[in-house]
C-alpha cells in the first residue's frame, strides 16, 4: 500500500522532532560531559603533584598541567571511588522523573542522601587511601587501603568540611554580591563569576581534599613501620 502524502508529512515532521531532540540533548549534554572530563584530569593532575610533593618532596612546575600513565591510573581509581556517589545521583533523578509528587521527593529524599552522605563519605575516604599510594607508584586495592585507614575515616570527613566551609560560603556568596554589584550595568563581574570562580574553587576543593586525604595516608603509613609492612 503506497503511504499518503500527509504520512509522508507526519514522518518528516517526526523526523525533524527527533533530530531536533537530537541536537538539544547535544548542547546541553556535550558540555556537561567535556566539563566533567576536564574537571577529573584537571584534578587528577593537581592530586597526583600533590601528594608526590607531600610524600616524596617533588616539586611540581609553576604551570603544571600533567596527563601520562601516572595520571591516568589514577583517574581510573577516582572514577570507582566516584561511581558510588554518582549512583545515588542517578537513583534520585530517577526518581524525581518516575514519582508525581515532585515535592515529597525533594521533602524526603534530601533529608535521606544528606543522611546516605554522612554514612558512606567516611568509608569512601578510608578506601580514597589507594589515590596517594597509586601517585607516588606504590599502588594498593581499595580493600587494603580500607584496612589500613581503619579510625581515619571519621576524621577525614570532619577535617574536609571544617576546610571546606570558607569555599562553601565563596560559592554561595560571591555569585550574588557579583549580581548585586552587575545589575543594571555592563561590568566584568559576570566574566569573573562565570569564567574565574569556578576553577579557583574547584583548585581549592581538590587541594583541601587531597591534603586531608595524604595527611591520612601519612599517619597510615606511620602506624604500618612497626610492623615491617609498606604503605
Amino acid at each position: 500500500m503506497t503511504p499518503s502524502l500527509s504520512e509522508f508529512h507526519l514522518g518528516g515532521l517526526t523526523g525533524h522532532f527527533y533530530a531536533l531532540q537530537l541536537l538539544y540533548f547535544t548542547k546541553q549534554l556535550l558540555p556537561a560531559v567535556m566539563q566533567s572530563v576536564y574537571e577529573f584530569a584537571a584534578s587528577a593532575s593537581i592530586a597526583v603533584a600533590f601528594h608526590r610533593y607531600a610524600l616524596l618532596g617533588e616539586r611540581p612546575n609553576r604551570l603544571h598541567f600533567k596527563f601520562r600513565r601516572r595520571e591516568i591510573k589514577f583517574t581510573g581509581k577516582l572514577l570507582v571511588l566516584s561511581a558510588i556517589p554518582a549512583a545515588f545521583i542517578v537513583l534520585r533523578v530517577m526518581a524525581i522523573m518516575m514519582m508525581e509528587d515532585i515535592e515529597l521527593v525533594f521533602t524526603v529524599g534530601d533529608p535521606l542522601r544528606l543522611a546516605v552522605s554522612f554514612l558512606i563519605a567516611p568509608l569512601l575516604l578510608r578506601a580514597a587511601l589507594a589515590l596517594p599510594a597509586s601517585a607516588i607508584d606504590h599502588p594498593i586495592g581499595f580493600r587494603a587501603a580500607y584496612n589500613y585507614g581503619k579510625g581515619l575515616g571519621l576524621p577525614m570527613f570532619g577535617a574536609t568540611l571544617v576546610l571546606l566551609i570558607p569555599v562553601f560560603l565563596t560559592n554561595y556568596a560571591l555569585p550574588r554580591s557579583v549580581s548585586l554589584l552587575d545589575q543594571g550595568s555592563a561590568t566584568v563581574f559576570p566574566q569573573i563569576k562565570t569564567m574565574l570562580l569556578p576553577p579557583v574553587l574547584l583548585v581549592v576543593k581538590c587541594l583541601v581534599t587531597t591534603a586531608v586525604i595524604t595527611a591520612a595516608y601519612r599517619i597510615a603509613a606511620e602506624r604500618l613501620r612497626p610492623t615491617n609492612v609498606s604503605l
